[in-house]
Parts: structure tokens; C-alpha cells; sequence
């Protein structure tokens, strides 16, 4: 009986020792985002357009679309660095930006459509 209360003192310590060990992991912030809002020359919002972030290190594109105020927002995206371009309506963004994206850090970048 003594050696099952020994036994599973040691085991209960154990097991909150290994949840603790664990916490920095699990409660850890590992992912950034980018967003921000997409105008056209005029400096109006551009509404509707295609916003491609893209990892290439990582084989990683996400897509958003830019919202009536031009905003967009890409979420939970693996550190790293990203180029980002916007098109829609026959416009597209100049060069294409880049942006380094760091863990629990938001990422802001305002992209410009031009006609092409």
C-alpha cells in the first residue's frame, strides 16, 4: 500500500513537470500575420482584389481578398520571409513587395494597383 502511494506520488510529480516542461510549446506564438489595405493610383480602396502570399522556401501561397475598405488580412502564417502582390480589375501591384513575418508579430504592408 505504501509503495502504490510512493509510486504514484512520483508518477502525479512527473506528470506535472512534463505539462510545464511543455507550456512554452503549446502557449507559444509561432505564427504571424500581414495585412493592411490595398488602394489603387487614385489612392481609392481597391475592393475585391487578390492579395498572394507567398513562401518560397516553404512551397506556401495563401490568398486573401481585399474587403470594401481595402483591407486585408493573412493570418497565422509560419515565420519567414514573403513577397506579396495584389491584382484585381485589370490592375495589379508594382514590384512585388516583401516582408519578413515574425512569430506573434503582425506584418503591415499598403499595396498599390496600377493599370496594366
Amino acid at each position: 500500500m505504501l509503495r502504490n502511494k510512493i509510486f504514484n506520488g512520483i508518477l502525479n510529480r512527473l506528470a506535472v513537470l512534463l505539462v510545464a516542461a511543455a507550456l512554452p510549446v503549446w502557449g507559444g506564438d509561432r505564427t504571424g500575420s500581414v495585412s493592411w489595405v490595398v488602394k489603387i493610383s487614385s489612392g481609392a480602396a481597391a475592393v475585391g482584389a487578390v492579395v498572394r502570399v507567398k513562401n518560397a522556401d516553404l512551397g506556401l501561397t495563401v490568398s486573401a481578398i481585399s474587403q470594401a475598405d481595402g483591407r486585408y488580412a493573412v493570418p497565422d502564417l509560419p515565420a519567414g520571409k514573403y513577397t506579396i502582390r495584389a491584382t484585381g480589375g485589370g490592375f495589379q501591384s508594382d514590384p512585388v513587395e516583401t516582408v519578413d513575418v515574425s512569430a506573434g508579430q503582425p506584418a503591415t504592408r499598403t499595396l498599390t494597383l496600377s493599370l496594366r
